[in-house]
């Protein structure tokens, strides 16, 4: 039998059910602010009707340009894209598979699946964190304690968006004389994050207190986390290629040396927009950005930029709802 790379502190049933409200006042009134629903939902409606006005104002300027553009698919590319969509969800997957192995509960793969597909459509209800309490909740069902799921779903939190950001510094590729220095200092104190997890999880601990839930009675090593991040840096590179099919399905003059810029800045956009907490599945701020990078970096056609973006997230959805229908046609394992 396989030798648990993690070591539970404290039963794995243990419920994450708050405890008496603790912390200084400051922290109180800050939870009170955070537990208003109607506060979150206010917040969350004027950014993106921002958003929104602002697309929509620069769709409003570049309209004569967008009509004029002589609108033509090229399926080849179109096709490509597809493939590389469909064969990107189980290596989506492959690394939250992974993460539950190193924790001692590995699932098969067709479960793997089902749990990560179906839950995963969850993220586009307002709140962001949606997909989380779906997995976790499936998860249960095949035997994977709330705890462990919980912790395994920060964990690739933490390496999808460290991947993002390492496969992101690409983008640096579109303006060559931008320094490179800085974010070679953020790549190694990211590298160093996931080395030394261990401040990380006393620190983590901490704020769960402060908020008044129990502490993360789990622990990973930093070689674990190490070994775990190839899987998500593949991810996004598959990404890049995505993002390079669509565009050259409307530019099909784009070429292949502009890969590491089209890979970049697709995968900063989409970081930005998944950090952006407060906006469903990072709606309107990725495409915003996305656009902008396009356009002023690329010197793309304000109409082929934003035909790209659209497609980007269409092709996004159409990947998603794919494997959420297969996951959806996998029957539950049976419990004993």
């Amino acid at each position: 039998m396989e030798q648990n790379s993690v070591i539970p502190a404290a039963p794995a049933t243990a419920s994450a059910e708050a405890a008496p409200p603790s912390g200084p006042p400051w922290m109180q009134r800050a939870r009170g602010l955070l537990g208003n629903k109607r506060l979150r939902r206010f917040i969350q409606i004027a950014v993106v009707a921002v958003v929104f006005f602002y697309l929509a104002r620069a769709v409003w300027l570049e309209w004569p340009d967008i009509q004029a553009y002589p609108w033509h698919l090229e399926m080849g590319y179109v096709l490509a894209a597809m493939l590389v969509l469909l064969v990107r969800g189980p290596i989506i997957c492959l690394g939250w598979r992974m993460i539950l192995r190193f924790m001692g509960y590995p699932l098969p793969w067709a479960t793997a699946i089902r749990v990560y597909f179906y839950s995963g459509l969850a993220k586009y209800m307002p709140g962001s964190m949606w997909y989380a309490v779906g997995r976790v909740l499936l998860a249960e069902q095949v035997g994977v304690p709330k705890m462990i799921t919980s912790v395994s779903i920060a964990l690739e939190t933490a390496l999808v968006t460290v991947a993002s950001i390492t496969v992101g510094a690409l983008a640096l590729t579109a303006r060559p004389d931008t320094p490179w220095w800085p974010l070679a200092l953020v790549l190694v104190g990211l590298l160093v994050f996931l080395a030394y997890p261990r401040p990380w999880f006393a620190l983590m601990n901490r704020g769960l207190m402060l908020l008044g839930r129990q502490p993360v009675t789990i622990t990973i090593t930093g070689w674990q986390l190490l070994v775990l991040l190839p899987p998500f840096i593949l991810s996004w590179v598959a990404y890049g290629f995505i993002s390079f099919f669509w565009t050259a399905a409307l530019y099909p003059q784009l070429p292949w040396s502009e890969w590491p810029a089209i890979t970049g800045l697709y995968t900063a956009a989409w970081v930005i927009g998944f950090l952006t907490l407060i906006v469903p599945n990072g709606w309107g701020v990725r495409e915003g950005l996305l656009t902008g990078f396009l356009v002023n970096l690329l010197h793309l056609n304000p109409a082929v930029a934003l035909g790209a973006v659209l497609l980007s997230r269409l092709g996004s959805i159409f990947g998603e709802a794919a494997w959420a229908a297969i996951a959806w046609s996998i029957k539950p394992p049976r419990r004993s």
